[in-house]
């Protein structure tokens, strides 16, 4: 059906479509078009002459060439009327307005000669005061836009320019392109509902609600848009980096915005010339008050952010006042601190008078409480020094450049965590932190004390106390002799939350994954199934709910379920499956995805598809070597469950070949001297040897010993497999003299590095035979007797049950 001929928008759009786009010199209306000073969303910016009734520049905004949709005029048309209903010194004012003779809107607005508000800053090196007080006036413009009904939608520095007046610096906010009213009343009758979807405004400074693309957006989304600004203000730059911002694709920049939690600005470092004022010259405990306020206009939930930009702006000045803040807890202490501060001579007066006159009994229960506070609160912060001191001034050190082992490390600040006598919450977040730190079969004691500690400072229902319990359960159900007792609690944990927080809530779907998973473990799968099922359906029906990474492994669970209930086929189809979804969400450098690769590469060995296995497998290698590295874990165990499948089907080469891989991998992370190099190299030499291809093991363990001795000739501590493999291939060549001479070095190394290790005995055995075998049994028997009378005072154990029969017998 064709349209009227009288549609205003049809007649409009083919009036654009005729117009030349705009050049220096035209004349719009009363004004003479000087330059073009930028282009925004849906118009372009001109400075403008006019010259009747009054000569004055100013800034004329006209609608883009093509620009001609219904939607892209009404929000044109939004921008004049909400300016025009504004009249406030830090809002730039709207003069005129009118239309081209095309049709085109127009309107002129003062012209703000001025530059960005953290441009400004910058260069006028302002100290932290003036930049406060320069905040506080923008948080009066933003209020008085929205006691006129309009919210801004997109406050940014570009948007806050800062000139001057008699000197005096005035911030004024300007682009009110894409305001909305806020009591949902149209300012136009052309004004058309934003689209749910559509994010309106600039990423970087938008609001998690205008992320998500909620109609629902009200002003305390530019009080979160104030609080980048105050961010970037403090700590030289914005809470996100703009550029990992841009590059993580649409759904992830929302994720980012809605869920990720900025650091405080007071730990950020500054950016800028290196010639400028630091922003944050001030001492670190006054920036703790910044931090809350500025973290409270940042909160991901509206309702907790301040309720408009008055009170934002009053907190700042509470702040600048020395008073309490309302983004803080008022502890008595911390009242007491404020007050005095902002009443010095009154305060060191009050003392006197007290100190000389005596006070009533109650002021006196009260200053004693908050001394034995702050004496606390000092003692606490002196041991808490004291535990670290302590821990580096105990630590063994290595070498000439003192180097510091991080298993030495660990150990010793555990030792020092343990038994830290400070507060006990503080000794609560220490062993929370410090068991995340070191190895897994090592946290389960310190997360067991801070459940101790938990169970004393939080209520029975509190969510801090259950997160610590599914902490304590989920490590003892990693060990198979406590997974009997773990389970019952992991299940405990698991209908609290639900119960708590609902069946759709990503944290109660993480812990009914982490209870179906080790109710898996010790027999349950039956129960564990429908879970697992519940999982899958869930994740893939909204899969923003969990990550992609989770959606992986809820799918790789449910398919060893499946097996685990002779299933097979079932199981199979549901390893494939996630094998696509992890290459389409994931890609191939995701450490989740290569988990998914092994698992189904594991159910096809098992069950003797070995093409599969294989192909499967060898993905599984490359993802993990790109993703976490050679050291990882699953990366070994991957390449160990490989090279089994190749020796399945016959295949010496591409074992070989793939353990040479893992061997240039290993030295590309941790370099040539590395313990876990040397292991590497271990393992292609055994693989050689087994393969029958001793010349090469033999000159493969040669060129690394030669590449790894230290200037001296001698092989380090850490090159000892190498050595150990390279006697293998000498004894099997056999090559008695090599061999002698390798024994001897291994003897030497292992006496002086590990002095006490009874395995030197089993080298010393080695030895002998070798001699023996050297027709120089005399030269020998020194060496057995001495193993003997040694073996024979050691406590019986592996190495002396394995060690002395055999020098016995020889």
């Amino acid at each position: 059906m064709t349209p009227p001929p009288d549609n205003p928008a049809i007649m409009l759009s083919h009036a654009l479509r005729k117009h030349e786009v705009e050049s220096a010199g035209d004349e719009v209306g009363l004004y003479t078009l000087v330059d073009k000073l930028g282009d925004g969303g849906f118009g372009s910016v001109w400075r403008a002459a006019q010259t009747e009734p009054v000569e004055r520049e100013v800034a004329l905004k006209i609608i883009k060439l093509g620009m001609d949709t219904l939607e892209v005029m009404s929000r044109f048309e939004q921008e004049r009327v909400a300016l025009s209903m504004m009249d406030h010194p830090n809002i730039a004012k709207v003069l005129d307005a009118g239309a081209t003779p095309e049709g085109r809107p127009f309107f002129v607005m003062e012209l703000v000669r001025g530059v960005p508000i953290t441009t400004y800053c910058l260069e006028k090196r302002l100290p932290l005061e003036q930049r406060l007080r320069l905040f506080k006036d923008v948080c009066v413009g933003v209020q008085h836009a929205h006691q006129k009904g309009i919210i801004h939608r997109d406050l940014k520095p570009s948007n806050i320019l800062v000139t001057e007046v008699d000197g005096v610096p005035v911030p004024k906010i300007i682009d009110f392109g894409i305001a909305k009213a806020m009591s949902g009343e149209q300012l136009t009758e052309h004004t058309l509902r934003t689209r749910a979807e559509q994010m309106m405004g600039t990423p970087l400074y938008m609001s998690p609600e205008q992320a998500e693309g909620s109609p629902d957006v009200d002003t305390r989304s530019d009080v979160y848009a104030l609080g980048v600004l105050l961010y970037e203000l403090l700590a030289g730059q914005p809470p996100f980096d703009m550029k990992t911002l841009m590059a993580a694709g649409y759904d992830e920049m929302r994720r980012i915005i809605r869920e990720e939690v900025p650091a405080r600005p007071s730990s950020k470092g500054q950016k800028g010339p290196p010639q400028t004022v630091s922003l944050l010259s001030f001492p670190s405990f006054k920036s703790f008050d910044l931090d809350l306020i500025t973290l409270r206009a940042l909160e991901k939930d509206r309702a907790r952010r301040y309720e408009s930009a008055t009170a934002f702006a009053e907190d700042v000045q509470r702040f600048l006042n020395h008073e309490p803040v309302t983004a803080r807890a008022p502890s008595l202490l911390y009242l007491t601190q404020r007050w005095a501060r902002r009443h010095r001579p009154l305060s060191v007066a009050a003392v006197a008078v007290l100190l000389g006159a005596g006070v009533s009994v109650w002021q006196a229960v009260r200053a004693t409480q908050a001394r034995r506070a702050a004496e606390f609160q000092l003692a606490d912060a002196d041991a808490a020094t004291k535990m670290i001191t302590d821990t580096l001034a105990a630590l063994p050190y290595y070498g000439r450049d003192f180097m510091i082992r991080r298993s030495d490390l660990l150990t010793s600040v555990a030792k020092r965590v343990t038994e830290f006598q400070g507060d006990p919450l503080r000794k609560l977040r220490l062993l929370n932190t410090l068991a995340e730190a070191v190895p897994f079969d090592s946290s389960l004691p310190l997360r067991e004390e801070a459940l101790r500690l938990g169970r004393t400072l939080f209520a029975s229902d509190d969510p801090e106390l259950w997160q610590l319990r599914h902490q304590v359960a989920l490590n003892q159900a990693t060990f198979a002799h406590l997974r009997e007792q773990a389970v019952p609690e992991l299940r405990r944990v698991y209908e609290w939350t639900l119960a708590r927080l609902g069946p759709a809530d990503p944290t109660t779907l993480r812990r009914a994954f982490t209870f179906a998973r080790y109710l898996n473990f010790i027999g349950g799968a039956a129960e564990a199934l429908p879970i697992l099922q519940d999982l899958v359906r869930r994740s893939d029906a909204d899969p923003k709910i969990v990550s992609a990474g989770d959606r992986v492994f809820y799918r790789l669970d449910c398919a060893r379920t499946l097996n685990h209930l002779g299933r097979v086929d079932e199981a199979l189809q549901m390893g494939r499956d996630n094998l696509r979804t992890a290459e389409k969400e994931l890609g191939d450098s995701s450490f989740e995805a290569g988990r998914g690769f092994l698992a189904h590469g594991e159910l096809c060995s098992r069950h003797d598809l070995l093409d599969e296995a294989e192909s499967t497998l060898r993905r599984a290698v490359d993802i993990f070597l790109r993703s976490v590295g050679p050291l990882e874990t699953y990366t070994q165990r991957t390449v160990d469950l490989l090279t089994s499948v190749y020796q399945q089907r016959g295949k010496q080469d591409p074992i070989i070949e793939l353990n040479r891989e893992m061997v240039r991998m290993h030295e590309q992370k941790v370099g040539l001297h590395d313990e876990a190099t040397s292991a590497s190299v271990k393992r292609l030499i055994d693989v050689l040897l087994k393969s029958g291809r001793k010349q090469q093991a033999d000159q493969t363990a040669t060129e690394w010993l030669q590449r790894i001795r230290l200037p001296g000739g001698k092989v380090p501590a850490n090159g000892e497999a190498v050595l150990r493999g390279h006697i293998d291939v000498l004894r099997n060549l056999p090559d008695h003299p090599r061999a002698e001479a390798a024994l001897r070095e291994l003897f030497t190394l292992v006496a002086t590095h590990r002095p006490d290790d009874p395995q030197r005995w089993g080298d010393q055995s080695n030895l002998a035979d070798v001699l023996i075998k050297s027709g120089r049994k005399a030269d020998a028997v020194p060496l057995l007797e001495e193993v003997v009378r040694e073996l024979e005072k050691a406590p019986a154990g592996k190495v002396r049950n394995s060690h002395l029969p055999r020098a016995q017998k020889r």
